[in-house]
């Protein structure tokens, strides 16, 4: 009996899915320039805009916000949505980024879900972005 329950428990986390990824295609990637990144009020996590920026930056990437309209120079718009979660302190526990072309063509998705039982799920939400971002443009993990 005790070998079916272990069983039942390790079958129930390997069962986890990992999110889907639509990577940014390489020779999109080599004439990406800038992104313009629409601001969504909705995502509370204090550092996350400058995060995203950043993560961009270190893709050489440019960035800017926008709040209402998408400005008529940006080729390229992102959304996003991020998610907190409370495990004896607050975490980033989810990250949504949608890359879109001047058409409005999804040319890029991820989907960054942090795997609650992991031990490092308090780390800082600047790694957890730039991870969801090197996902979004088909780069490795960087660690």
């Amino acid at each position: 009996m005790k070998k079916i329950i272990l069983f039942t428990l390790i079958l129930g986390l390997v069962g986890c899915v990992a999110k889907p990824v639509k990577p940014l295609d390489a020779n999109k990637l080599s004439t990406l320039r800038e992104v313009c990144i629409e601001r969504n009020s909705k995502v509370t996590i204090p550092s996350f805009e400058n995060d995203l920026e950043r993560a961009f930056i270190e893709n050489g990437i440019k960035s800017k916000f926008y709040s209402d309209t998408k400005p008529t120079e940006c080729q390229n718009r992102l959304t996003y949505s991020a998610q907190r979660s409370w495990d004896m302190a607050v975490y980033t526990s989810v990250i949504q980024l949608d890359l879109y072309d001047a058409n409005g063509e999804q040319i890029a998705k991820v989907d960054w879900e942090q795997n609650p039982l992991a031990l490092n799920k308090w780390r800082g939400t600047d790694g957890k972005v730039l991870d969801a971002v090197n996902k979004l443009l088909g780069k490795p993990k960087i660690n």
